[in-house]
This record gives C-alpha cells, structure tokens and sequence, in this order.
C-alpha cells in the first residue's frame, strides 16, 4: 500500500516538474550513480549499472530520487567543467524540504551533492 502512495507522489511530482519545461537533465547525465564518499555535507558519486544503496540515486530528465528522496531541480546552469544543479529535496510526504547544488561533471562520469 505504501508502494501505491509513493508511486502515485512521484507521478505527481513527475507532472509538476513536466511543467517546468526549461530544467530538464541532459541525458548525458541520466541514469544511476552510486556512492563513493561521504563527508558529511558532500558526497561524491560515480557511474554504476543500477543502484544498491539507499545512498544512491537515479537521474531522470525531471527529477531524482533514491527511493526514499526525490529532488526537483530548480536551476540547471552549464558551465566550464560541470552542470550546475539546484534543487529542492524532500522525502515523499515534502513535510521537510531541503535545497541542494549539484555538480555533474562535463564528462558525465562524476556527481557532487552539497547540502
């Protein structure tokens, strides 16, 4: 039952970020990443083939999620060496939201999350 509420949220969230045409993830960047350190208020991630962890995420074009967070991006910027990711973060039931900054690398092969 939990399942069909999380899947039913994310359907929601899918359609509210649809109408946020312009922040759409390039799909050089979108699949799995999976964790390689954790400092507290960064973490790095890498390429993987599909997510294990909990402290993993998947990409898509209009949010990503870890199976237990999603995050919509607010702000996508393209710079020099990354993809500039701002984004709003919650748990499904959004009670606490956090904003974060991504930095995808300009090869496609690292992920940096800041809180």
């Amino acid at each position: 039952m939990r399942n069909t509420y999380c899947f039913a949220f994310a359907i929601v969230l899918a359609s509210i970020a649809t109408a946020r045409a312009d922040n759409i993830i390039s799909a050089a960047y979108r699949g799995a990443w999976c964790l390689t350190e954790n400092n507290g208020n960064v973490r790095q991630y890498k390429r993987c083939r599909e997510t294990d962890g909990e402290q993993d995420w998947e990409i898509q074009p209009h949010l990503t999620t870890n199976g237990e967070a999603i995050c919509i991006p607010l702000a996508i910027v393209s710079k020099r060496n990354f993809l500039s990711v701002k984004a709003e973060c919650s748990t499904t039931d959004w009670k606490d939201v956090v904003t974060q900054k991504w930095q995808l690398s300009a090869d496609g092969q690292r992920l940096t999350i800041k809180d």
